[in-house]
């Protein structure tokens, strides 16, 4: 499931810029949902770019927050527990090719196994992962990714 974007446009005190979020902009935009932003330029088309995006904090706290709680609950996450025995479990990004290294920028964060289960306050994110990258914005599994516009368009309906 390669993940759907919108861009908003806005003129701030900071200048015009390009948000990048991860619900439709019906009603405005709400901080958690802002994946980041590019610097816009004075007329066009966005320019998307690795080197001209700038992640939301706000977005990567929420983001990871839903994988904490979620990922756990997931039989591909409880099976790679089992396989591990202890150690680490990770959580990768989808778009990591399978016949290639991974990258760190590819790896959301890890979880520990221990007895073959996850102990999901083991959690710890990696804080180079890269939401952007040559190869596009990033890659949930499906379930996480689900989860993630559930919880997303839910804080976006209280606001409205």
């Amino acid at each position: 499931m390669k993940t759907e974007v919108y861009i908003s446009r806005v003129d701030s005190p900071e200048g015009r810029r390009d948000y990048v979020s991860l619900l439709p902009p019906k009603g405005g935009l709400i901080a958690a949902s802002i994946i980041g932003m590019f610097r816009a330029p004075e007329s066009g088309p966005p320019n998307i770019s690795v080197e001209n995006f700038t992640r939301n904090g706000v977005f990567v706290d929420f983001l990871h927050a839903v994988i904490e709680r979620e990922a756990p609950k997931l039989s591909a996450y409880m099976a790679e527990a089992k396989r591990v025995g202890n150690g680490p479990v990770y959580v990768i990004d989808r778009r990591a090719s399978e016949d290639a290294t991974i990258q760190p920028e590819d790896t959301f964060g890890a979880f520990e196994a221990r007895n073959e289960q996850i102990v999901p306050e083991a959690y710890e994110a990696n804080p180079t992962h890269r939401l952007l990258s040559e190869r596009g914005f990033f890659q949930l599994e499906p379930e996480l990714h689900t989860a993630l516009l559930q919880e997303l368009t839910a804080l976006a309906s209280q606001k409205e």
